[in-house]
């Protein structure tokens, strides 16, 4: 029996054991990676070369670096990654140059505040001409997956899920693409301040926040002591480079191929040059002029969902519902039409029975009937509500012979059919109309 009880208990902990390894943060199961991106010469500098590498530790740590040859002797070139500048690459007098960067302070490194992943990587000169370009492959998921904020001991974890796994592990899904870097708050002290690179379809714009917030807004923590100096901007380019043009539709940013100008015109996002496949845009938040409003229809019989902004939403009697994400059946299902459907008792004008319909309030009220609340009618419905009219015996022709027969209709029913009214009640056991038609002498 001894045996058998300490088996039973060894059972259930190898199932609970089993079952938290399925929850078990991504973070702790995570493989190293390691991923050499070429940087292909443009021709502006004949021979130049270079290469980008990232190796990701853990879905939160990690390191990233470019290093360039055969550049310009003792010049200094502008690194892009998606578009923004994140660092200034120095070449010595044999025209070779590097820039590394880490998630830790590692040695001279520079902080990692961006994931290079599914971003065009470009060497810019001083002229705006761009020396070497390349593009890091996006991790897989990533089309889906976002950073979720799962608390958990002393600090907040992320891990890359989708919002419904986000939810169901207990987490806050946040607006970043990646958790690579945290942007859940446990890398930095949450209230230190960065430089902060800010996606702007006039140019990154530079801006002082957490790291957290950085991340959740699409930034780039860049190395820099301050936005005096515009770290965040590189050479403009030439109006007439081809690039990844991210813009806005519906929640969220789609890419198209167009020259800097074009973009520029289309009020789009400059990612760099590079194929729309991947997706590069899926890490930009939704811009504010966009954003997800439950907007009741113009009869007030249901709320829709919509694009809006917050303060159009509210001007247009929506109510509100941020930014982030997109439309789905039950985006608004918690917010009440303001004239909703009920189950409306009326009597048509031309039958002396009454129906059941679903109408709105205002509407059911107007046809002088019964609202019996919201719901969806069945045949009994009104079987309790008295008729408004009690009907009068009505002579009219029956089918297609030539006879005169008595019917129980309302009034209007009654002359609507070509019928004569013989005054209110219902038609006797004989007949009082049966003649030929033609013969009828009923009043009126």
């Amino acid at each position: 029996m001894r045996s058998n009880r300490f088996l039973s208990s060894l059972s259930r902990v190898v199932v609970a054991a089993l079952a938290l390894s399925v929850l078990a943060p991504v973070a702790a199961q995570a493989e190293k990676v390691k991923t050499k991106t070429a940087l292909t010469s443009t021709g502006v500098v004949p021979g130049a070369g270079g290469v980008a590498r990232l190796i990701v530790r853990t879905s939160t740590r990690g390191g990233f670096g470019v290093q360039a040859s055969s550049l310009a002797p003792s010049s200094s070139y502008d690194v892009l990654v998606g578009g923004i500048k994140v660092a200034t690459l120095p070449s010595d007098d044999t025209g070779y140059g590097r820039v590394r960067f880490s998630t830790g302070k590692v040695g001279e490194n520079l902080v990692l505040g961006f994931d290079p992943r599914g971003e065009a990587i470009e060497i810019r000169g001083a002229t705006g001409d761009d020396v070497l370009v390349g593009h890091v492959a996006a991790p897989a998921g990533s089309e889906t997956d976002k950073a979720c904020c799962i608390p958990g001991g002393e600090h907040t974890e992320c891990e890359d899920r989708t919002p419904a796994d986000c939810t169901a592990l207990g987490g806050t899904s946040s607006a970043a693409g990646s958790c690579f870097p945290d942007p859940c708050g446990s890398a930095r002290p949450p209230a230190a301040s960065v430089v902060c690179c800010v996606p702007d379809n006039s140019g990154p714009l530079c801006e002082d926040r957490s790291q957290a917030d950085c991340l959740t807004a699409g930034g780039s923590v860049v190395q820099a002591d301050s936005c005096a100096s515009d770290p965040c901007n590189a050479a403009p380019p030439s109006p007439d480079d081809h690039v990844q043009c991210c813009v806005a539709a519906y929640y969220v940013w789609a890419c198209e191929d167009h020259t800097v100008a074009e973009c520029e015109q289309l009020g789009g996002l400059d990612k760099g040059p590079g194929s729309c496949s991947p997706n590069p845009c899926g890490d930009v938040p939704p811009s504010i002029a966009h954003g997800i409003c439950c907007l009741p229809s113009p009869a007030g019989d249901e709320v829709e969902c919509e694009d809006f902004n917050a303060t159009d939403c509210t001007a247009a009697g929506g109510v509100a519902k941020g930014t982030g994400g997109a439309c789905d059946a039950t985006t608004c299902a918690d917010v009440p039409p303001p004239n909703p459907d009920v189950m409306c008792c009326v009597q048509p004008p031309l039958s002396g029975e009454v129906e059941c319909e679903s109408q709105t309030v205002s509407d059911c009220a107007a046809a002088g009937g019964f609202n019996k609340g919201a719901g969806v009618c069945a045949i009994d419905t009104c079987a309790d509500v008295v008729p408004v009219e009690t009907g009068v015996m009505c002579c009219e022709p029956n089918g297609g012979n030539n006879e005169i027969r008595c019917e129980n209709h309302t009034l209007a029913r009654c002359l609507a059919d070509g019928g004569t009214s013989l005054g209110d009640g219902s038609c006797p056991a004989v007949d009082p109309c049966l003649q030929p038609s033609g013969s009828n002498s009923g009043a009126n």
